[in-house]
């Protein structure tokens, strides 16, 4: 079976992030959002604690 064009699947990952309950999101905050979810692999829990413990 063959796989949706990647465009295809980052628009609907966008749909999902900035459905009907999150409609107040900035711009800014969705390209941030969306930008951690595509490089998700990237980074993990103990990366995520470690931002929070350096901004507290």
């Amino acid at each position: 079976m063959a796989q949706p064009p990647m465009s295809l699947r980052f628009f609907s990952a966008t749909k999902l992030a900035i459905g009907d309950r999150r409609c107040s999101m900035t711009p800014k905050n969705v390209e941030e959002q969306m930008f951690l979810r595509a490089n998700s692999h990237l980074w993990g829990m103990a990366d995520v604690h470690e931002c929070i413990r350096a901004f507290e």
